[in-house]
Order: C-alpha cells, then sequence, then structure tokens
C-alpha cells in the first residue's frame, strides 16, 4: 500500500504524509466508541533498501 496526503498546518502532526507498508489486519472489536485490530505484515522499503524519507 502507499498514501499520500498531508495534514492541515494547525493541527496535530501537520504536514506531509506517506505510508509505504504492506500487510493485513484483523478486526477484533468495532463499537460506536471504540475500534480495535490487529496489524500483520512488514514494512516496505525504498530502492536503495532504506525506509523512504530516512536520511
Amino acid at each position: 500500500m502507499w498514501a499520500s496526503t498531508g495534514i492541515p498546518a494547525g493541527q496535530y502532526g501537520a504536514g506531509h504524509v506517506e505510508i509505504w507498508d504492506h500487510g493485513s489486519y484483523d478486526l477484533e472489536r468495532w463499537s460506536d466508541d471504540e475500534i480495535i485490530v490487529t496489524l500483520h505484515g512488514q514494512v516496505r522499503v525504498g530502492s536503495a533498501g532504506e525506509l523512504p524519507g530516512s536520511r
């Protein structure tokens, strides 16, 4: 999966966001006030064997 977006200035975590990973998840619980999942997968690496933007 690859996703790219932005968090508006003034908001917590503001700036450019990219997600580079792949895997799956198991839904444990979904209710009006709580969502619990278990994530399974590996981090996807860039062409040089590094996480994108890790330099």
